[in-house]
């Protein structure tokens, strides 16, 4: 009875629980971030920071889409979406003067690191399993049985 019960509640399609928990959390930065971008254009804020905004969405989502199946263009999406945060961090932190500027910088580093790490973690997880190795960075060393 145990046995189907455990087996019942795996996730669908033997799908990683870090996937599915990735995708929450992107998908909720989507819709924030859409949501900030009609705020700051029907707000007047400027359409640079808009449009900044609405790319963080739509990179966002993007990304999301790209971890939930798995694919290995999620890599240039994170790129893009760090590169979009960034950005947008920047260029709302220098927009409001010279105080919001050193805060700006540290969000930008902040989320630039942040960025960098997913990128390192979905590169090691959407590797082939032949490129992994055996949790060796260098890979497979050479088989002693082969002699």
């Amino acid at each position: 009875m145990s046995e189907t019960l455990r087996s019942g509640s795996e996730p669908e399609a033997g799908r990683p629980l870090w996937r599915t928990v990735l995708f929450v959390l992107l998908a909720s930065l989507a819709l924030h971030r859409g949501a900030a971008a009609y705020m700051a254009f029907d707000g007047g804020l400027g359409t640079g920071i808009a449009a900044g905004l609405a790319l963080q969405s739509l990179f966002a989502l993007a990304t999301a889409l790209g971890i939930l199946l798995g694919r290995r263009w999620v890599l240039g999406m994170v790129v893009a979406l760090g590169a979009s945060l960034v950005g947008t961090a920047l260029s709302v932190g220098f927009a409001q003067g010279a105080a919001a500027a050193f805060p700006a910088l540290s969000a930008s580093l902040v989320l630039g690191l942040g960025c960098a790490g997913l990128y390192l973690f979905l590169r090691h997880e959407l590797a082939p399993e032949r490129a992994r190795g055996a949790g060796s960075v260098a890979g497979p060393g050479p088989d002693p049985g082969a002699d």
